[in-house]
């Protein structure tokens, strides 16, 4: 058989380069766009955000954001070739609603944003969330999830998978919540059996999504 390997640019950017600026005529991104189109060679770009100005789990800069979105736009729709991206966290779905092929996130911080200053940090905490597809997003493990459990919204975003069945028993049955605390161990879910998880040289992993 004669396979041939997809070549992706990496396009790796700062939230500072796009903090403050207009998405439609930002000519930073337009001209990675244009790189991308220009050489016949690529079949797409690979883009990753580099989260330097903000330390939550996520970016939420509308700025920053909506320059992605364009780049996304520009290499899809204008250069007719492919993309993935890379630590927006759920914002994935929406790159993945105007084009992108592949978006990816995770249940740790360290799957769901890229930040140099991470790199230096020695030790930390981690606290539990119950992660639900359908919503693309957390759910509060302490008071949320038991709250959403009688209501009927419940069975449309609880994700089920073989992971978090022992989560849905102990709701069944009343026992929850537990003690939820730093360092507590509680099961996550990531939607369907079917969606392909790649390891890391880290030992975690992380669950792409079309």
């Amino acid at each position: 058989m004669n396979l041939r390997i997809p070549i992706f640019a990496t396009i790796a950017v700062s939230d500072n380069l796009l903090r403050g600026t207009n998405a439609s005529d930002n000519e930073v991104i337009r001209t990675m766009g244009d790189q991308i189109a220009a050489r016949t060679e690529l079949d797409g770009a690979y883009i990753v955000l580099e989260q330097t100005a903000e330390h939550g789990y996520v970016c939420r800069s509308q700025d920053v954001l909506a320059n992605i979105l364009v780049l996304v736009e520009d290499i899809v729709s204008g250069a007719r070739k492919r993309v993935a991206v890379n630590y927006l966290g759920n914002f994935g779905a929406a790159a993945g609603a105007i084009g992108a092929e592949v978006w990816s996130s995770g249940h740790y911080r360290s799957q769901r944003r890229m930040r140099i200053a991470d790199q230096d940090e020695m030790e930390g905490r981690a606290y539990p969330r119950f992660y639900s597809s359908a919503l693309a997003g957390d759910i509060g493990l302490q008071h949320d999830l038991p709250n959403l459990y009688s209501h009927p919204v419940f069975r449309k975003i609880f994700s089920r998978t073989v992971s978090s069945q022992p989560l849905l028993q102990a709701l069944n049955v009343s026992n929850y919540p537990p003690t939820v605390g730093p360092g507590s161990t509680v099961v996550a879910a990531t939607g369907s059996s079917r969606t392909p998880t790649i390891e890391r040289q880290t030992g975690s992993s992380i669950s792409f999504s079309k």
